[in-house]
């Protein structure tokens, strides 16, 4: 019994404490070792902490140049502190990353509060349904939606697993939460604006995708809240003056970056940068006696047409189960847990009933959430990967706002049969046994999902650096200094320390 009331009363401290042990354990030997990008964020750190300069020698830039691409810098200055007290190695390189996905599990238990209250009023008596055929008399409040929301997101795989590297997409997405909940606080206290600003424009110097990505979710924001803001802007416009110049004044190394040509691969990555070969448009053609410029052509086989069907496929290819349930990330398998999809398994039964049931509840909440959800895609699917778990990560927060919201209302509805108003410990109780499965789910998923199969493969990431110095280490004495050669990576290298 003083187990259950533990349970009930400290659900958020559990929550958070599975959050951490989820994102903390075995951090420096799970993965088996840094990635190249890792390492390079890490050398970053470890050269400006000594010297203030780059591995290029720049003066402490906020934009770094990495293996032929450019990456915004506020990940490395968050890396030196760590590098300064735990020294150059896999924890100090990680902790900001496994950090920022805890934070980010509190903030939208925050934020699914804060959204609540242009929603689903929880804190009075209302008619909830899923699918519009019956209603019941539901008497409940904020708590338990953002908690289910927490949960979710502490267990999701994809969160795990972007949590547990040196990926500055999550340092940005617990950013972006953070500017989400200090607008919606800011539609109430305009002075929290200047906060929400703050937060939002960090995320265009952490990561090279934010520039699309936050962009989204501020339009949503005000095309949701677009009245709210009228009133702000009548009452308070200073306000919104300081917080466009905190924005730009944070964000004008990312504006300048694209005037330097410091857009790292984005033009190598673009969509639009891989047309249709000559030779294989002319043969087609051909084989149609078409010409371009024909009818035909226009309707059938024109270029933009193809980069429609692309966009389009790579778009719909997000929101299919073999990528969101079953297989993650099948074109970058570096970006997911192997034999994993990018959720959990039974999300493929919340996700959809439950988008059915917060469509039925229109309101700004749910118009929110589901314009962030058929947004967010976009920076992925105007790349030429098929699917990219990378920048499509922003997906994970409304996805997770939906499953929650399902979990709640059925497990409201076991209780709610007879048409009864349940009480606050009847719902806990009700609500205790999806918190200790999903518990269960993800204790399981750590092992089962995250660090056996690293252990069984690593097909993924390229040879550990450590262990190639111990391999030469072992055959220094058998061959004449600089006879040995190691092919790394497909680049022929001499070691002539040897």
């Amino acid at each position: 019994m003083k187990i259950k009331k533990f349970i009930i009363h400290n659900s958020l401290f559990i929550i958070l404490a599975l959050a951490t042990a989820l994102r903390f354990w075995n951090l420096g030997g799970n993965p088996p070792h840094l990635s190249p990008d890792e390492a390079s964020l890490g050398y970053n750190a470890y050269s400006i902490l000594k010297t203030g300069r780059d591995e290029y020698g720049e003066l402490l830039p906020m934009v770094f140049k990495s293996f032929g691409d450019y990456k915004p810098g506020f990940y490395v200055y968050l890396t030196v502190p760590f590098v300064a007290v735990l020294g150059l190695n896999e924890w100090s390189v990680r902790l900001p990353s496994a950090i920022a996905g805890t934070v980010a599990v509190y903030l939208l238990h925050l934020l699914v509060k804060e959204l609540l209250g242009y929603g689903l009023s929880f804190r009075s008596t209302k008619n909830i349904s899923v699918s519009g055929s019956k209603s019941y008399l539901l008497s409940t409040n904020y708590q338990q939606l953002a908690m289910l929301a927490s949960l979710m997101l502490a267990i999701s795989p994809w969160g795990i697993h972007l949590s547990r590297g040196a990926w500055e997409v999550n340092v940005s997405l617990t950013l972006t939460l953070a500017g989400i909940l200090f607008f919606l606080k800011g539609l109430k206290f305009s002075k929290y604006l200047i906060l929400s600003s703050f937060f939002f424009s960090l995320t265009f110097i952490t990561y090279q995708g934010a520039k699309l990505s936050t962009a989204i979710v501020i339009i949503a924001l005000l095309i949701t809240f677009i009245t709210d803001m009228k009133a702000v802007l009548r009452k308070n416009w200073k306000i919104i003056v300081i917080s466009f110049v905190v924005a730009l004044t944070i964000s004008l190394p990312a504006i300048l970056s694209f005037n330097k040509g410091q857009t790292g691969r984005l033009t190598v990555f673009s969509i639009f940068s891989y047309p249709r070969p000559d030779d294989f448009l002319q043969k087609m053609l051909d084989q149609n006696t078409e010409k371009v410029g024909d009818l035909n052509y226009f309707l059938f086989h024109s270029e933009r047409l193809n980069y429609a069907r692309g966009i389009l496929g790579r778009y719909f290819n997000h929101f299919s189960g073999r990528f969101l349930f079953f297989e993650g990330d099948y074109q970058n398998p570096k970006h997911s847990s192997p034999n994993q999809g990018m959720l959990q398994l039974f999300d493929i039964v919340l996700i959809p009933i439950g988008l059915i049931g917060l469509i039925r509840h229109r309101n700004r909440m749910t118009t929110f959430v589901f314009l962030w959800l058929i947004l967010s895609p976009l920076p992925a699917v105007l790349t030429r990967d098929q699917v990219q778990a990378v920048r499509a990560y922003n997906m994970i927060i409304p996805l997770t706002i939906i499953s929650a919201f399902l979990i709640l209302v059925g497990a409201l509805s076991i209780g709610l049969i007879s048409g009864k108003i349940v009480s606050d410990r009847q719902r806990a109780q009700i609500i205790k046994p999806d918190i200790l499965t999903a518990s269960s789910s993800g204790r399981n998923f750590v092992w089962g999902a995250t660090v056996r199969p690293y252990i069984l493969t690593n097909d993924n990431r390229p040879y550990n650096p450590n262990d190639l110095d111990r391999q030469f280490e072992i055959i220094k004495d058998l061959f004449p200094k600089g006879c040995v050669r190691a092919n790394i990576e497909g680049d022929m290298a001499i070691n002539d320390q040897l």
